[in-house]
């Protein structure tokens, strides 16, 4: 809730601030506005642009004066125009592994609400894809004009965005901490009956959340990228791959941060040393048995506070050979 909360106020705030500063871009350019008899309106600026904006929101440019440029055509068929700086430039264009057809004449550039890429109308009246003719033609002003979202529809995408971001965090966050707080959670050791069974315990939950984990990210990953509307490779092997190899990674990284793996690496850390026995429990169990220790559900607990007062200052003064 405090993050949709969050990303509400600061998309509002967000969307706002882009609406503002992009209706100068959407706004014609300085100049006289003429509207034809379909209710198409057009402005020329003084540096010879024609700005045209059409009533189902197409927006066009027309060149002030005849340009040069290339046609190429791909082998499967695909067109593309490219500017060229002269006429002679455009009819000796080398291409590889492609046909270029010069052009000189004037072109307009469209934008389309249901094609955002632009189009570029040439010479002869066909359509073809742009490749730099809007870069390299038009000044910055008459580009930023034609490449401008409406201030409206910037502000429902940002606004939906927003919203959108928000509430994934909120997921992600609230999934996050339910994970940690279940994957941190000790085991229940309280109806243990000896610490042996304490520990088999824990060493069962850590080895089943590892293995749970692993199972159920990947069947959730790879089960995500199988929705439409998700923006991730449906058809991509490497994803799967990368997903699965992530998930083998974090379930045994779970089951070596659990408490019976930390008990696992400091015993044999201090057996190594010569600070434990090797047989740990049996040393323990042989201690209880003999009255030394007493055993309280999961755990053992010294019997006389002096002998662990004792111990304590043995281990201290470094004389641990004779204990073990």
């Amino acid at each position: 809730m405090a993050s949709l909360c969050l990303g509400s106020a600061f998309g509002i705030a967000a969307a706002t601030t882009l609406r503002i500063r992009s209706t100068q871009d959407w706004n014609f350019p300085h100049g006289t506005q003429h509207q034809m008899s379909d209710g198409t309106l057009y402005v020329i600026t003084s540096d010879g642009w024609r700005h045209s904006l059409h009533p189902n929101g197409d927006r066009n440019l027309r060149t002030p004066r005849p340009v040069d440029g290339v046609v190429q055509e791909d082998q499967y068929g695909y067109r593309d125009a490219h500017a060229a700086s002269s006429r002679d430039k455009a009819t000796h264009w080398h291409c590889l592994e492609k046909r270029c057809v010069p052009f000189h004449g004037y072109v307009e550039i469209r934008l389309t609400k249901s094609y955002q890429e632009p189009e570029v109308k040439l010479p002869n009246g066909r359509y073809v894809d742009d490749y730099d003719l809007v870069d390299a033609l038009p000044p910055p002003r008459s580009r930023a004009w034609l490449l401008a979202m409406a201030p409206s529809t910037l502000f429902r995408t940002m606004m939906s965005f927003a919203l959108t971001v928000s509430v994934a965090l909120g997921l992600v966050s609230g999934l996050a901490s339910g994970i940690h707080a279940w994957l941190v959670s000790p085991a229940d050791t309280a109806r243990a009956v000896s610490p042996q069974a304490g520990l088999r315990t824990d060493r069962a939950t850590a080895i089943t959340r590892g293995v749970a984990l692993t199972v159920l990210g990947s069947l959730i990953t790879t089960g995500l990228s199988l929705l439409p509307f998700l923006p991730v490779p449906k058809d991509n092997s490497d994803y799967a791959e990368l997903s699965l190899l992530t998930w083998l990674f974090i379930g045994p990284l779970t089951i070596c941060l659990s408490a019976w793996n930390w008990f696992l690496v400091t015993r044999l850390w201090l057996s190594t040393t010569g600070r434990l026995p090797w047989r740990l429990m049996d040393f323990l169990d042989q201690a209880h048995k003999r009255g030394v220790l007493r055993q309280a559900g999961a755990t053992y607990e010294f019997r006389h506070a002096r002998l662990q007062e004792h111990l304590a200052d043995t281990i201290s003064s470094g004389r641990v050979s004779d204990l073990v």
